[in-house]
């Protein structure tokens, strides 16, 4: 109402002015219009109080620009050291720093923040997953079927699923080093086959076949390339323009790749559910519970096949390439987990999930991988609903969008940030690491929503680490250094090969 009041009365004045050309009237028009947007959202917006970059607080052309060439996970980290734990960076987004805030917005509570429907959209068919399901009830419905096939028993049935495969892994590592004992391999593709692998046969009842032929799949390739496309849409979709031609024109290739990613999923499901075989994976869990009269739809299983592929394998492969980086880059923590895994494992048959789990400085590897090294370095966007939200004591109004950055959270509480220091984990830590805030670390995510595959995510990755640990010794190929250090993230790392060397163990 102020801008159009505004504008008409600029309108007026530019038609008694000597100035006639319609262009530089145009472009007195806009200076002028958006010169006193600039002027309302810094002064006079309900968001006004909270400190920023003074750019952002009327333009989320800088958040673009971050995400577009990869750099928003240090953009957010170096404005939250400079203007503290929660800033504003758009002119209706607010990026909260503050381990507390993540029961605030990711919490049970009432009137928590809600998804924000432009970053989740729904499957190629329209439906919804539950990662992009909006609707609480629906969400919970959908959770409530799944936890079945995620659960410590179900796991407990997978687990010779899991260690088929990393046997195909520890395998196919044995013979590239005997063909070529002094050379390199790129570890990252291994742990991208060995994850899509699995979840495969989770999710289709059948592997990828990746391991087996050393190479990736097209359709492993394109969803991979997926999380770049989507990032970089997102920077588009901030602008009304762009928006609009986003959502309303095709753009046959991105629509091309979409479907062809999703019937890939559909046939393989389709497949799986017709053989009506009962085995412990995803749908035979889920589907034994079908019987019990809670069910989901054809569509749903389609749409959520499609999330499982996405979501369990890439981070899975990502945090285990960057905690053997980190590990080899620390040949004496290298040296400490070997040592508590030899001395746990006398054999390899003895290697067990559940011995696994209970092995102290494991577990503390892989806490400081997750927080150095976080899979999604992003944040997970929310929109406060109507009515407003409480966030860290204060109100923030409806309609504002508000998110935790996870890569700044996971070095703006921890003592001696940028290094691998996994004895912080451990019960006897060192002083030092007094005043870490361990529950600023949640890289599945909190509350109702959190990552529901989290167990599993744990299960297989310690058992790929215990097994390549305890049975190789490991180093960093030249050219390597800084592989982590200087990625750029898209929702996700954006990961080039790692080139490192191995030798079998020699047993004494």
């Amino acid at each position: 109402m102020l801008f159009s009041a505004f504008y008409e009365a600029l309108r007026h004045v530019v038609a008694k002015s000597p100035v006639q050309n319609p262009l530089l009237v145009f472009l007195i028009l806009y200076l002028v219009y958006y010169t006193a947007w600039a002027v309302y959202y810094i002064f006079f917006h309900p968001l006004r109080d909270y400190p920023g970059p003074i750019v952002s607080r009327f333009s989320r052309i800088p958040q673009a620009i971050v995400l577009w060439n990869g750099s928003e996970h240090k953009w957010r980290y170096e404005h939250h050291r400079k203007y503290g734990p929660i800033v504003r960076l758009g002119p209706n987004s607010l990026s909260f720093a503050d381990p507390k805030a993540w029961a605030d917005i990711h919490g049970f509570k009432k009137n928590t923040p809600v998804k924000d429907m432009d970053s989740y959209q729904p499957a190629a068919n329209n439906m919804r997953s539950m990662f992009s399901e909006p609707d609480d009830e629906k969400h919970r419905y959908q959770r409530k079927i799944f936890t079945h096939a995620f659960s410590d028993r179900a796991l407990k049935e997978q687990e010779p699923l899991f260690t088929k495969y990393i046997d195909v892994l520890v395998e196919r590592i044995k013979r590239t080093i005997e063909s070529n004992p002094a050379g390199s391999f790129d570890i990252v593709k291994l742990f991208n086959f060995t994850t899509f692998d699995i979840m495969a046969d989770l999710c289709f009842g059948e592997s990828l076949g990746l391991l087996q032929s050393a190479d990736y799949s097209p359709w492993v390739s394109m969803l991979l390339g997926a999380f770049k496309v989507g990032s970089r849409m997102r920077a588009v979709s901030f602008f009304q323009p762009f928006r609009f031609l986003l959502k309303n024109l095709k753009f046959k290739r991105i629509e091309a790749i979409r479907n062809e990613n999703f019937q890939f999923s559909v046939e393989r499901v389709n497949k799986r559910l017709a053989t009506n075989i009962s085995r412990p994976d995803i749908w035979g869990l889920v589907l034994a519970h079908q019987e019990k009269g809670e069910g989901l739809s054809l569509g749903l299983m389609h749409a959520n096949a499609g999330l499982f592929m996405g979501a369990g394998t890439e981070t899975t492969a990502t945090e285990l390439s960057g905690l053997m980086y980190y590990l080899m880059r620390n040949p004496e923590c290298m040296a400490r987990l070997a040592a508590e895994l030899r001395a746990a494992f006398p054999t390899e048959r003895d290697i067990t999930m559940e011995r696994a789990a209970q092995l102290p400085y494991l577990h503390a590897c892989l806490e400081e991988g997750l927080r150095i090294y976080p899979p999604v370095p992003a944040s997970l966007p929310r929109v406060v609903p109507p009515g407003g939200s409480v966030i860290l004591d204060r109100v923030v109004p409806a309609g504002t969008h508000v998110s935790m950055p996870q890569y700044a959270m996971y070095r703006l509480y921890f003592a001696d940030p940028a290094s691998f220091r996994p004895e912080r984990w451990l019960p006897d830590a060192p002083r030092e690491f007094a005043d870490d805030v361990r529950s600023a670390l949640q890289p599945f995510s909190h509350g109702p929503r959190n990552c529901l595959g989290k167990n599993m995510a744990y299960h297989e990755m310690r058992m790929v680490l215990v097994r390549l640990v305890w049975g190789f010794e490991w180093e960093l190929a030249e050219g390597m250094d800084g592989w982590a250090e200087n990625q750029r993230s898209f929702a996700v790392w954006e990961k080039g090969p790692m080139w490192v060397r191995a030798r079998v163990r020699a047993r004494t």
